[in-house]
């Protein structure tokens, strides 16, 4: 084999692992924001839970005085 072929080669090789890398990368920023967003959606189900539980008793007098006023 000659040089240019070699050097060619090795750098269709690097461009390739390049390229994974990058793909890499980008796999594991958008595994963090769907970690985010699933977060985000936890939290919103745990306070709508938690605000269905309190619509009785004295929670529910508190609201119907806030909406009165």
């Amino acid at each position: 084999m000659d040089p240019v072929t070699i050097i060619g080669g090795a750098t269709v090789a690097f461009n390739a692992l390049k390229k994974g890398f990058q793909v890499g990368k980008d796999l594991q920023d958008m595994s963090g924001q769907l970690t985010q967003w699933a977060s985000a959606m936890s939290d919103l189900s745990y306070a709508e839970q938690k605000n269905k539980t309190h619509l009785g008793g004295k929670h529910l007098m508190d609201n119907l005085l806030k909406l009165k006023l």
